[in-house]
């Protein structure tokens, strides 16, 4: 974005980008990728899955099972991966996430701003109101310390 900034004649250091990203931290990298399985499960119901494919494909699909095998369109990947239909539905729509211990997910964020692929983060909690608690509390204190 910043690269094609300066072809328009924009100065790139007056270009802030802050893309939005969702996180969850665990003790350990296998307990965080537990918890980010368990998260998204539970914001894909069998429903919400049908409706997006319908969404997405213009049809109706209320008679396929959610947990079904896939429709041809991406049966590649959900044969590959060995997804049912909620599962290809909540890979294919999952965002940027940072999913790691605390140490882990502050040494991403560091690398993609020192990178200068962003500037920082608009933080997505999975939680509401006290979804960025464990961040602030496990995550800012390290990054500060990067400064």
């Amino acid at each position: 974005v910043k690269g094609r900034a300066r072809k328009f004649g924009r100065d790139p250091s007056q270009l802030k980008v802050f893309p939005a990203a969702t996180f969850v931290i665990g003790d350990t990298a296998d307990e965080a990728e537990d918890k980010a399985r368990h998260i998204r499960r539970q914001q894909v119901s069998g429903a919400t899955a049908i409706m997006t494919l319908e969404q997405i494909w213009g049809r109706e699909l209320s008679g396929y099972d959610p947990n079904g095998p896939v429709a041809r369109r991406w049966r590649a990947r959900a044969e590959a991966e060995n997804l049912s239909i909620r599962e290809l539905v909540i890979a294919a729509t999952s965002r940027e996430q940072f999913v790691g211990t605390a140490a882990h997910i502050a040494g991403e964020i560091d690398r993609y701003v020192q990178a200068d692929a962003c500037d920082g983060f608009i933080l997505v909690p999975h939680l509401t109101p006290h979804g960025l608690d464990e961040f602030v509390d496990q995550v800012v204190p390290l990054l500060q310390e990067r400064g």
